[in-house]
């Protein structure tokens, strides 16, 4: 289970709640396209109740960023790994 949270790091969630809305949308097409083809290859833990199982969608991933701005930025983390893996 990969944490990304690291001490002495800047963290902004409402930017990166903004920025996966923005992204979601911009990418509408190719997500709607390619993103249920795009899967997480590990299990993320966010918190004790909150994480996201190996083989979840980005468009599950973004949307978790989004409706929880605290895990934004742990969640583009993943969304990273995710694309830069395929």
């Amino acid at each position: 289970m990969f944490r990304h949270y690291q001490e002495g790091r800047i963290d902004l969630p409402e930017d990166g709640a903004l920025f996966l809305q923005q992204l979601r949308t911009t990418n509408r097409v190719v997500l709607e396209k390619f993103g249920n083809s795009m899967k997480t290859h590990h299990t993320y833990k966010w918190s004790k109740r909150e994480g996201m199982e190996e083989g979840s969608t980005i468009q599950s991933l973004i949307e978790q960023g989004i409706e929880r701005p605290k895990l934004s930025n742990d969640v583009i983390g993943a969304l990273f790994k995710v694309l830069y893996s395929e």
